[in-house]
């Protein structure tokens, strides 16, 4: 027999250990499993309500779902608010059983009973999916003009939910907010406020159709800012501070500027008691109000001083909210709005309080700080709040320390005055936080000093010297390694520090391999082999295969001079980057000029028709390099004729790939390594002719079986919508079958997808998947994509579920 719920409870309480606890739980579960299936009605309640307390402590409490369903649809008023909470507690919204509940919450929502619509419109807008909010809209849209307040409250607070999951519903709701915004009561009001902004979230076109109600709004705050407050809705010594607040972040929405706005906003900054908690609150609403609506330019400096006084508390979720308060003013999405607005030049004045927040122990406000101050970073402070920002660098947890070293290499090559300060700046970010930078800012910086003579004729010695002292750290090293064995041509000592660094235990595979290549290359350029081949000579036996190749290489290419000047010499930077620059222009002028090819959106048409229209002209032939190669006589494009320079050439590279280091050799190996030779050049003419990305591709995704390309177009005419074209290429030598891939968006976005032009991936270097994508932006949410393909990799079935790369 099953225990009541209060003592079962009791029992789970005084157990004397986990296991006699355990052992309670057990038993109690083995027990409600056989009486669930055998009782009456009036028994299942019981069970329901202890498997609501055994899923709250994290019991597995899935077999029961079922009967929670069934208990929603009893005609008993306790049992249905009973199997309604169950079923809010058991399930999630990607449960695929709540598709069973759809009639209940139908028949409910029909109900004449109060009581018991209430049911179905608290689960709405708690746990509504998609689907069900799209057949139960027209109810609860109705259930808007009912006569109970609480009915109207949450059929409200429904259809924000329905708005959410369901923007193109938005429409259907414009009768439904005017009642909503008509009524007496407070919380309804609040509901209809509410709703209002999710449906120009949904719709832009809402904000500029519903400007002029800015008046009755303006008019809504001032009541409830002026009046004595109500019993009701007292909050201390506030009216309703809710209800202030999301008229408040409504007028922000709307964004227009009034007087009268004006004098309610001063009215809040200067005479809100900001000891409390409600006070704070208000006033931080206010001013982000004020960023967005504000006539007077002296408002927003008044409102910055009352909200920057704040920083000299101690309390956390006062700064955290203050930085919150100054990052939305800031920031739009996740892009700066403008370093030059007035609300910068105003914010500039408490740089430094915000600077010393970044070493607090609240991981949260640090990086709040850390967003608001790289905001606030321009071409006059640069020099000066770099680098204060960079000294608390070693006081951040290595997370953060990554994050920040990012953002703070973003900025500085922005804001760098000189090349030189730049190079001096991020070397110091190396020595002090080398472990922490990514091989994609190695990378940048080394650009920077390959292409800047007085920065490259600074940077030699420097890393030159600092390179031994900083021994353990692998990035620095990197980037001396790289920089003298490419264009040091003097100082031998060079050569004795990385052979010790080299041989040190520390020093990692990768940073061997770059410290390998640049002894040779010295080596060579000095003349000074004999103890760079003896230290080779006892590397070729270490343990790492990628060292003893690379090494095996190396000592190979010094014992062959002739090969020096061809593969040793130090790269031309300034010709190559202007052979780049004018292939690139001659690439354009070539896609510009070719007859065939035609932009993905058309001017001169609808826009969204366009988009649809274009498709056979978006994947043309001639702007498809990979299409151009299969349509030649010769795919792959492998030379046959070698003039006797080449043939040279590959005489001496065959000589360099011998591998027969002992005396003569004899014919059967000569021929089994003319042989490796013809292998190895024939998968050098694969490789070479692999697929390339087409022009102005951007890299979306890469996984380890197949990479992702997109080219993007907007529309020039709507700015909401934009084409892209996706390039899938296989990775692997093995066909990828039945090739699927779906593509979601956030809320407010609408994607529609052409079919792909194969359904196999061919192996690598073969013809890729090509498909359009239109996308239009119904809402004002960045766009952000995610990825779940699905595949056959030879008879196994495979899942991956990615997200593009942040290239919006």
């Amino acid at each position: 027999m099953s225990t009541p719920l209060q003592d079962f409870i009791s029992n789970i309480r005084e157990a004397e250990s986990i296991e006699d606890e355990k052992l309670i739980i057990a038993t109690e579960l083995a027990d409600m499993r056989t009486l669930i299936r055998e009782c009456d009605i009036d028994r299942k309640p019981n069970i329901i309500a202890k498997l609501i307390y055994l899923n709250i402590t994290g019991e597995n409490t899935a077999w029961g779902q079922i009967d929670a369903v069934s208990l929603m649809s009893s005609d008993r008023l306790s049992y249905k608010r009973l199997g309604y909470l169950a079923v809010q507690t058991l399930f999630d919204e990607q449960s695929e059983i709540l598709v069973l509940i759809t009639q209940t919450l139908h028949r409910d929502l029909q109900s004449h009973n109060p009581l018991i619509q209430a049911f179905p419109l608290a689960f709405i807008a708690n746990m509504g999916t998609s689907e069900i909010c799209q057949s139960v809209y027209p109810e609860v849209e109705r259930l808007t003009g009912s006569s109970h307040p609480g009915i109207v409250k949450r059929a409200g607070i429904a259809a924000v939910r329905i708005v959410r999951k369901n923007p193109d519903i938005a429409p259907s709701f414009k009768k439904a907010l005017t009642r909503l915004l008509s009524n007496t009561k407070h919380a309804v009001v609040a509901a209809g406020v509410v709703l209002a902004m999710e449906m120009m979230k949904a719709d832009q076109t809402f904000v500029k159709s519903w400007q002029h109600f800015a008046k009755p709004f303006t008019a809504l705050l001032k009541t409830l800012s002026h009046s004595r407050p109500t019993a009701e809705f007292r909050m201390a010594i506030f009216n309703d501070p809710f209800l202030q607040i999301k008229t408040m972040q409504l007028l922000g929405m709307l964004q227009v500027p009034s007087k009268d706005l004006d004098e309610i906003l001063t009215f809040l900054v200067t005479t809100v008691d900001v000891r409390r908690n409600t006070g704070r609150s208000l006033l931080l609403q206010a001013v982000e109000t004020i960023g967005l609506t504000a006539k007077k330019q002296t408002l927003c400096g008044l409102a910055f001083n009352q909200v920057g006084r704040l920083l000299s508390h101690k309390e956390p979720n006062i700064l955290y909210s203050v930085l919150s308060v100054f990052s939305r003013v800031l920031y739009n999405g996740a892009e700066i709005i403008d370093r030059s607005s007035r609300d910068t030049v105003a914010l500039q004045r408490y740089k430094s309080q915000i600077v010393h927040c970044l070493d607090h122990r609240d991981p949260s406000i640090r990086r709040r700080a850390l967003d608001v101050i790289l905001a606030l970073v321009d071409e006059q402070n640069a020099e000066t709040l770099i680098p204060e920002i960079i000294e608390y660098l070693h006081l951040a947890d290595s997370d953060f320390r990554s994050e920040m070293i990012v953002k703070i290499y973003s900025t500085i090559q922005r804001f760098a005055p000189t090349p030189m300060w730049h190079f001096d700046v991020v070397h110091m970010l190396l020595i002090d936080s080398g472990n922490y930078v990514g091989n994609d800012i190695l990378t940048s910086f080394c650009r920077l000093i390959a292409t800047n003579d007085d920065v490259r004729n600074h940077a030699i010695p420097l890393l030159a010297n600092t390179m031994y002292g900083y021994s353990n750290n692998q990035a620095l090293i990197k980037v001396a390694a790289w920089v003298i064995g490419e264009f040091q041509l003097a100082d031998e000592t060079s050569i004795d520090t990385m052979l010790k660094i080299l041989q040190m235990p520390q020093t990692q595979v990768e940073t061997k391999c770059y410290l390998i290549t640049a002894v040779t290359k010295l080596a060579a350029r000095l003349n000074d082999i004999q103890k760079v081949q003896e230290t080779f000579a006892v590397m070729e036996k270490d343990n790492n295969i990628e060292i003893q190749q690379r090494v095996g290489e190396m000592n190979r290419l010094l014992k062959h001079p002739e090969l020096w000047d061809e593969m040793l010499a130090p790269p031309d930077y300034k010709k190559s980057e202007q052979a780049e620059s004018q292939k690139t222009a001659q690439i354009i002028v070539n896609h510009t000029s070719q007859p065939t090819a035609s932009p993905i959106i058309n001017t001169n048409s609808n826009p969204m028709n366009t988009l649809v229209n274009n498709t056979a002209s978006l994947i043309s032939l001639d702007d498809n390099p990979f299409l151009q190669q299969q349509g030649s006589q010769n795919p792959f494009g492998v030379q046959n004729q070698q003039n006797p320079a080449q043939q040279q050439q590959n005489t001496l590279i065959d000589d360099l790939l011998d591998i027969d280091l002992i005396g003569p050799s004899s014919s059967a190996q000569n021929n089994n390594t003319n042989n490796n030779n013809n292998n190895i050049q024939q998968q050098a003419n694969v490789v070479q002719n692999e697929f390339r990305p087409p022009p102005n591709a951007v890299e979306a995704l890469r996984t380890p079986d197949f990479v992702i390309y997109f080219e993007i177009q907007k529309n020039p005419t709507n700015p909401n919508q934009l084409a892209i074209r996706t390039t899938i290429s296989n990775l692997g030598g093995q066909p990828l079958k039945n090739f699927n891939i779906q593509y979601g968006v956030p809320v407010g976005w609408v994607v529609r997808t052409q079919p792909m032009n194969n359904v196999t991936l061919n192996p690598r270097g073969q013809a890729p998947i090509q498909q359009i994508l239109y996308l239009e932006n119904r809402g004002n949410s960045p766009l952000m994509m995610k990825t779940h393909t699905t595949y056959l990799f030879g008879c196994q079935p495979l899942s991956s579920d990615d997200s593009i790369n942040p290239i919006f």
